[in-house]
């Protein structure tokens, strides 16, 4: 099944997290679950439904996957989603690439300060962000593990402002 944009998923109640950090966490927890028989991971699809009875996820993709859990028979993006979720599932887009200071807007929903902007900055582009195929996903995963920590700590600063 393919969701139109008039038809809104409300995934308000599979509640992502509303931190970098976690949500971040959940996105490499649900890639790692995924049913590698069905699952194809490609950067480029968010969770695509194919002829082959497979589905081909992004990151965003294993969350609409595992936590949302959309059936890999069906196509959706992030803007099949109610506002929030589709807010939390491009953060983990802009994650994927690197964009952190982007992704801060769309978790928080505010610009970060000066400070949390330049510590933004610091954190690297992960590794293999274009994956294609379970082996560059799993270096991409590999790569997004070691900066959770980071995320972590820019969280915590977030949360006291």
């Amino acid at each position: 099944m393919i969701f139109e944009t008039d038809d809104k998923i409300d995934g308000d109640s599979a509640s992502l997290p509303d931190t970098m950090a976690c949500l971040l966490e959940t996105a490499i927890d649900d890639a790692r679950r995924l049913d590698r028989s069905i699952y194809v991971p490609h950067h480029d699809q968010w969770h695509q439904a194919t002829s082959y009875n497979t589905c081909e996820v992004c990151l965003s993709g294993s969350v609409i996957a595992g936590t949302l859990e959309i059936p890999p028979s069906d196509t959706v993006t992030s803007d099949s989603f109610d506002h929030r979720t589709e807010s939390l599932l491009n953060a983990l887009d802009d994650m994927r690439y690197g964009y952190w200071i982007s992704a801060f807007r769309k978790v928080y929903d505010q610009e970060p300060t000066e400070s949390l902007r330049n510590e933004l900055k610091r954190i690297p582009v992960p590794d293999h962000s274009r994956f294609i195929g379970w082996d560059g996903f799993d270096s991409f995963l590999k790569s997004l593990d070691q900066l959770v920590p980071r995320l972590r700590e820019i969280d915590q600063k977030a949360l006291a402002l």
